[in-house]
């Protein structure tokens, strides 16, 4: 408001001097033969000096207003208020002691020059209300007592008229200043909203262009910064280089610390790779624990692993937050852009070459290429098919049976998993499992996988049992053996013709509700088989607390069975160890009749591997079983 007024003041107030030097000069003029020298000459030349000063300091007011300070505007304002109303009062009281030496005429004039000085000075004044009404009544009571003692009866009665319009003039003083007061007020509130707008504007586009937790660009930017390199750039598309950056061990910190602690830490690294990075390109946050560097210019791989080695040094020293210290790895994948092909494919290479890092080894650096590419188109269609094929149960079941070393009978089958897929041909298990667990999709598919073996299962002599490996996945989900026991239900397949085979590394992502699980199936009949027993960790330390019924060692320690007497006495161990705390004990991977033989002298209960038979169809094991049978009636 005061720098309004202020301002408007810059325009009023060199008007009102000049129209008080007009009239100063019409009274001089007029008067100087009748009056005095010191009322025609020695008060003129004064109120008209302290005029001309003052017009001129306003004239370069008016450009210096943005340069000037709050205190000297209304230090000048004060000034105003002082100045105005002596001036006032100082030309009123020369006008009506001019009235004196003229005639009716020149009177008249006098008392007309007042009313003009007064009307002015309160009209360019208006803006500072107090001194508008100051100045107006330092002419209007001096002239009115004046007028009312000069005993002249015309002359005397223009003092009430003067009086009113004195009134006048101040009321619409008041008014205009009020008037002023709104439109600044709203002038105000306008700007207010404006920068309230642009504010919100700045805001918005900065949250929609940056991480809010770490400061960094956001993926939305790094879209945009990419679609830019397919543009021309004197004639030729740029180059640069993709990092995608995934940090290894943040979950477990931010798991066992909290938000709070993690989000410190992505804060730490974002800053490190920022400084890092400088000028030579843009990190963005992509997510979670992801970052991106996107680098300026064409890299050859030395040039490329020199970045990446200087991106890995920032996660060289701890990372700290209030008491908690902890160090972090980084996994990288590498995309380069050359020129041409279409620039926004490189963020999914650059994905391609950080899965193959950490897929790899941890901790890792791994350029894309060609063959990754392959791969990763491989892996998507894998992806694919395993959700279309769960929902249209296009997996098979294939047995391969168990049999007792005593007498050589089946004891039952192990089923396993085979998948043709329409296009890729045969899906090796190792391939599409490990993927199915990545994609969480593991307990569908163990679910309908399970109703398939159950079903052929139900037909086999009652004496047979079927083997069946159940996913971590299941293990841990709340009511897993109720949901097994139900699948059983519906087949037809008695729990106690159900062995259920689990891992140790299945069992250790949560030995608490595995142990609930296993507790649950044991207590219904079913048979818990205990797999590649001696590949995982903790084996001895959970035997004893877990509810066990046989072990399967792993293949790894038959294939050297013969030859190595470290594999042949480790397998006689574990045999000894089994039989001591009444456990049966089967041997897998038997491919020769000196492995059965040998495993047979150590007092292993079963046996199962290509000897005996490949894994087959559920109608050939049904035809191995009826030979089977066949063949023990005939002896």
């Amino acid at each position: 408001m005061v720098r309004e007024q202020f301002k408007a003041l810059t325009r009023l107030v060199p008007v009102l001097y000049c129209v008080v030097i007009i009239v100063t000069l019409i009274l001089v003029g007029t008067f100087h033969r009748a009056a005095p020298l010191i009322l025609v000459v020695i008060c003129p030349l004064a109120v008209l000096f302290v005029v001309a000063t003052r017009l001129v300091y306003w004239i370069r007011a008016r450009s210096r207003l943005d340069e000037m300070s709050q205190a000297e505007i209304e230090q000048q304002m004060k000034l105003v208020g002082i100045i105005g109303p002596a001036l006032s009062l100082a030309f009123t009281i020369m006008g009506l002691v001019l009235l004196q030496y003229g005639n009716q005429s020149e009177q008249v004039l006098a008392i007309i020059s007042i009313w003009i000085i007064a009307a002015a000075s309160g009209l360019c004044l208006y803006v500072l209300p107090w001194a508008s009404i100051m100045v107006v009544i330092a002419a209007a009571i001096p002239t009115v007592l004046g007028l009312m003692l000069t005993g002249h009866g015309i002359i005397s009665h223009l003092a009430p008229v003067f009086a009113v319009i004195s009134g006048l003039i101040v009321f619409l003083l008041l008014e205009m200043h009020k008037t002023f007061a709104r439109i600044v007020s709203s002038r105000l509130d306008l700007d207010i909203s404006r920068t309230e707008a642009e504010a919100a504007r700045e805001a918005a586009t900065l949250l929609a262009n940056t991480d809010p937790l770490t400061g960094l660009a956001n993926r939305r930017v790094f879209d945009a910064r990419i679609a830019r390199y397919g543009k021309l750039h004197d004639g030729r598309p740029e180059a640069f280089l993709l990092m995608m950056l995934d940090l290894d061990g943040f979950k477990p910190i931010n798991d066992a610390h909290g938000h709070q602690i993690g989000d410190a830490m992505l804060r730490q690294v974002a800053n490190r790779l920022a400084a890092s990075v400088g000028e030579r390109g843009i990190v963005a946050r992509m997510g979670g624990d992801e970052f991106a560097v996107l680098a300026d210019g064409k890299f050859s791989n030395t040039e490329a692993l020199a970045l990446a080695g200087q991106l890995r040094k920032v996660f060289e020293a701890p990372f700290a937050h209030d008491s908690i210290s902890a160090m972090l790895d980084v996994s990288i994948g590498i995309a380069a852009y050359e020129g041409h092909g279409d620039p926004s494919r490189l963020i999914e290479h650059a994905d391609t070459a950080l899965y193959h890092a950490k897929t790899s080894s941890r901790g890792t650096t791994a350029f894309f290429t060609g063959d990754l590419e392959r791969k990763a188109m491989y892996r998507a269609e894998v992806e694919q098919g395993l959700r279309e094929g769960i929902g249209k149960h296009a997996f098979d079941m294939h047995y391969q049976p168990i049999v007792d070393t005593g007498s050589g009978k089946i004891t039952g089958f192990e089923a396993l998993a085979r998948w043709t897929h329409p296009t890729l041909g045969v899906v090796p298990p190792g391939v599409f499992i490990p993927i199915a667990e990545q994609l969480g999709l593991m307990e569908q598919l163990t679910e309908v996988l399970l109703r398939k073996a159950a079903a052929e299962a139900a037909r086999w002599p009652q004496d047979l049992h079927l083997s069946f490996n159940l996913s971590a996945d299941q293990l841990i989900r709340p009511s897993a053996g109720l949901r097994i026991l139900g699948i059983l239900a519906e087949a037809g397949l008695s729990p106690r013709r159900f062995e259920a085979e689990v891992t140790e590394t299945a069992i250790m992502r949560d030995i608490d509700k595995a142990r609930e699980t296993l507790d649950n199936l044991r207590a219904a009949g079913v048979l818990i088989a205990l797999d590649d027993f001696g590949t995982g960790y903790s084996s001895f330390g959970h035997l004893r607390d877990l509810s066990i019924d046989k072990l399967k060692i792993d293949k790894t320690f038959i294939d050297d069975i013969c030859g190595d007497i470290r594999a042949a006495n480790i397998v006689s161990g574990i045999v000894m160890m089994s039989n001591s705390i009444n456990m049966t004990c089967t041997a897998e991977g038997i491919e020769n009749a000196e492995q059965l033989e040998l495993v047979t002298s150590m007092g292993c209960e079963g046996a199962q591997g290509y000897l005996i038979a490949r894994p087959m169809s559920a109608e050939a094991a049904l035809q191995m079983i009826s030979a089977s049978r066949a063949v023990t009636k005939a002896a």
